[in-house]
């Protein structure tokens, strides 16, 4: 048979080679196309996987950082209140000792003359911000109050000051020693505060309670200039840090200038969400914390990028205390992907035209 025979579609043979070509074409696109198919789907999949897994791997991340600053802030106050009463239990022992002595030393003496020897021993001895001894008689009157002497020689119509003063009187009466809290106006601050710690003992010779106390306010205070010091250590990079926010708004600490010290209830995101209000809101509403995703300047590149924080509230302190991580690399992680993909993609219609 010739060779233009074969060729020549008006011949039998010619188009049954032409069958065979045209055949092989659309299988080979048909092939493409569901090769194609198959490329785009496992790359959609691939991307989610990808997506996945790094945000996984970013909220365990930001999840331990801020589990370690909670437990940091626990530890701190559990043993700051330890320290505390343990300061004051010692220093009232040593103003038990200080009247003891000079009680065995003195007992001929006029007892009148006695109670103001000891009473003016302890009225000079101070320690820490304004840490003083106080004396109390069995009816709850004071014997010693240095910071308001008066008290020493009224009778008080404070029902309040009476209701507290003879529950202390009855610790000591009882137990013998023990420890009371209360409130009262901090004289500095001129504020009620909520947390004043007593440590108070029983004075048997004259039938009194020798007691001192402290401002747990004072202590606290301290606890949490620490406790900033410490999360502004803790930065982990410039894309990586803790930031701390007070109910109303203020952030007490970030590692940018422009939002440190600053009131950020009113800040508003780039898609119109006030993010500061709703990281606090986020907080009281989950007690254990909570993921929060939202856009915020990245201090690495000075750009707004999309973020992923953990944000948990501080109980009493008022606080939020979030750390997070810009999704910069995963979406390049995501971009890659892409690329192998798109270039998976293009070799296939390369190959599809050539055939």
């Amino acid at each position: 048979m010739k060779i233009k025979n074969i060729i020549n579609p008006n011949t039998i043979a010619g188009a049954a080679l032409l069958n065979i070509i045209l055949s092989i074409i659309v299988m080979a696109m048909v092939f493409g196309i569901f090769l194609t198919y198959k490329t785009y789907n496992q790359k959609e999949s691939t991307i989610r996987k990808t997506k996945k897994r790094y945000t996984q791997f970013y909220k365990k991340i930001i999840l331990n950082d801020i589990n370690y600053v909670h437990n940091f802030i626990k530890d701190k106050r559990s043993n700051a209140e330890k320290m505390v009463k343990a300061s004051i239990n010692d220093h009232v022992l040593n103003a038990s000792s200080i009247a003891n002595h000079i009680y065995s030393i003195n007992k001929e003496t006029d007892q009148s003359q006695l109670m103001l020897e000891i009473k003016e021993a302890l009225r000079p001895i101070h320690w820490g911000n304004k840490e003083y001894f106080f004396i109390l008689n069995n009816t709850g009157s004071y014997v010693l109050n240095t910071e308001k002497p008066e008290l020493e020689t009224l009778i008080s119509t404070d029902i309040k000051l009476i209701k507290e003063n003879m529950e202390m009187v009855q610790i000591a009466e009882t137990h013998g020693s023990g420890f009371y809290k209360y409130k009262e106006k901090d004289p500095i601050k001129n504020i009620v505060n909520p947390s004043k710690l007593v440590f108070v003992q029983q004075f048997k010779p004259f039938d009194w309670v020798l007691g001192a106390s402290t401002y747990l306010s004072d202590t606290e205070r301290n606890i949490k200039e620490e406790v900033l010091s410490r999360i502004a250590e803790m930065g982990q990079g410039k894309n990586r840090y803790l930031f701390v926010l007070q109910d109303n708004g203020l952030c007490l600490y970030h590692p940018l200038e422009k939002f440190n010290k600053k009131f950020l209830l009113d800040y508003t995101a780039k898609d119109g969400e006030r993010v500061i209000a709703k990281l606090i809101d986020t907080t009281k509403t989950n007690k254990n914390g909570d993921y929060y995703q939202y856009f915020w300047e990245n201090p690495a590149s000075d750009k707004i990028a999309p973020k992923i924080s953990f944000i948990v509230n501080i109980k009493g302190w008022k606080w939020t205390v979030g750390t997070g991580v810009y999704l910069e690399d995963m979406e390049q992680a995501i971009e890659i992907e892409n690329l192998n993909y798109e270039k998976g993609l293009k070799n296939n219609l390369i190959a599809i035209f050539l055939i």
